[in-house]
């Protein structure tokens, strides 16, 4: 699947972490990166199950203008991850300029963490348009 994006149009991202285990996650650690050089960071909001945090900046443990990062979305409202359930994370962004060809692609990357189980990691990536004013996105 393929979507063009034009400068100053929103982007958005889900991205679900799930826990796959059977037993419950008391710390979910959780980052997002991406080149600020073509997309801007505006907000985002977490769901699980009936619990929502409406604005994600309330939780951001740190963040720049290239990376949020979250040192426990269970120490909030959400609460621990038991065997089974999600968190569904939206973040929205700003397409702000066009990846040239010569770089070829930039990507978000999304990277999660927990209670001593390693590193889930995915990303989607952006590819150079003919046009001076589109973005791509990939769906990966």
């Amino acid at each position: 699947m393929r979507r063009t994006y034009l400068i100053g149009e929103q982007i958005n991202f889900e991205i679900i972490i799930t826990n796959t285990g059977n037993t419950t996650l008391n710390v979910v650690e959780f980052w997002d990166r991406w080149d600020s050089n073509y997309i801007r960071f505006n907000n985002g909001y977490i769901i699980k199950n009936n619990l929502t945090i409406n604005d994600i900046s309330q939780i951001i443990t740190e963040q720049n203008n290239s990376q949020i990062y979250i040192a426990d979305i269970t120490n909030s409202i959400l609460g621990d991850l038991e065997p089974g359930e999600s968190f569904l994370i939206y973040l929205n962004f700003t397409a702000v300029n066009p990846t040239p060809f010569y770089v070829g692609e930039t990507c978000n990357n999304a990277i999660a963490s927990g209670d001593e189980i390693p590193e889930v990691r995915d990303k989607v990536c952006f590819i150079y348009s003919k046009s001076k004013h589109r973005l791509v996105k990939i769906f990966k």
